[in-house]
């Protein structure tokens, strides 16, 4: 059975030019982190004007921290080397936890916090040449990963897969346990096609609602032709991006 919904990322060829005045400058946070130890990131930068061609502008400098539900705080120095970069490399994430972010732009706030969900599992994945795929020596193959719903919980699930290391960010494989609660159920990652030898990692994350809802309103935006809005945020301050504790599971095969 297929994940009840999995919403997609395209892109869109049609060229629309718009007269934009640029927006307030706002602070960018992008923090993950995971149930593995180092496994865990906060990107901190501002936005840029609508019509400069330069990155964002990376936010040193900042107090940033995590605190868990039982009042354990878990400092997150920013790297010595990379700017806008915050870490911890000995924190993990625990199962059934809450956790609160805390960051200090010179006395400026932006906190939020997130749930951490049971560890999900991959049991298995399988190939198949894709039916849509034209005939050619070169086949392609597509791949389905195997899992069974937590039946305790409401779940929302975001998937990533990995093709001789290189992630395939084309589309978001996002979904909820709507019609799949407590069972067996299998799903493909369309648009991530695989030849015979390449290697293929699979991640499974369990998220919250706020983050799910964000990947939604994310990918919902980027297939959307018309001027998008800022995706549904959990944090709360002059910031844009996400706040997200996730628990994982991985598993890699060859195709042959």
């Amino acid at each position: 059975m297929l994940v009840s919904t999995f919403f997609m990322a395209t892109s869109c060829e049609k060229v629309i030019e718009l007269e934009l005045n640029d927006a307030e400058k706002k602070i960018v946070v992008e923090a993950v982190l995971k149930d593995t130890p180092g496994n865990n990131k906060i990107l901190l930068s501002y936005t840029s004007a609508v019509y400069t061609d330069q990155n964002f502008n990376k936010i040193s400098g900042a107090a940033v921290s995590v605190t868990d539900k039982d009042g354990n705080v878990f400092t997150f120095p920013e790297d010595p080397i990379i700017p806008g970069y915050y870490h911890n490399p000995s924190f993990t994430v625990l199962p059934d936890n809450d956790y609160t972010l805390n960051v200090n732009i010179d006395g400026e706030i932006i906190t939020s916090t997130c749930h951490s969900y049971a560890k999900p599992t991959i049991d298995s994945i399988i190939w198949y040449p894709s039916p849509f795929a034209q005939a050619s020596a070169d086949t392609l193959y597509m791949i389905d990963y195997f899992s069974v719903d937590n039946v305790n919980e409401v779940n929302h699930y975001r998937l990533r897969i990995w093709l001789n290391s290189v992630e395939q960010t084309e589309f978001y494989y996002i979904g909820n346990d709507d019609f799949i609660n407590g069972i067996a159920y299998n799903a493909p990652f369309f648009g991530a096609d695989a030849h015979k030898g390449d290697t293929v990692l699979i991640e499974i994350n369990a998220l919250d609602k706020a983050n799910y809802t964000y990947l939604y309103t994310l990918s919902s935006n980027e297939s959307n032709s018309t001027a998008p809005a800022n995706p549904t945020s959990n944090l709360k301050g002059n910031a844009i991006g996400y706040f997200g504790a996730f628990s994982t599971d991985t598993m890699s095969v060859i195709i042959h």
